[in-house]
């Protein structure tokens, strides 16, 4: 899961250097849907889907304000 994360977070970076919020909120919203597909399917039990999903969902937009932050120092 770290290794997800960790590439969570640098696509959240890509992410916010490259485009706006809404991108970030529709790429969010696809990791949520995606582990309550995998939890529904049986494939993985319900708290793990659910802490994948929100711990991807949270380093995609620390990685957005991270990319926010680099983008402001610039000015």
């Amino acid at each position: 899961m770290s290794i997800a994360a960790s590439l969570s977070l640098l696509f959240g970076i890509v992410l916010g250097l490259r485009f706006n919020v809404r991108v970030l909120f529709a790429l969010c919203l696809v990791v949520m849907v995606t582990g309550v597909t995998a939890a529904l399917s049986g494939a993985v039990a319900v708290g793990e889907a659910a802490l994948f999903a929100v711990s991807i969902t949270v380093a995609l937009q620390v990685g957005y304000f991270v990319a926010m932050v680099i983008g402001a120092m610039q000015l």
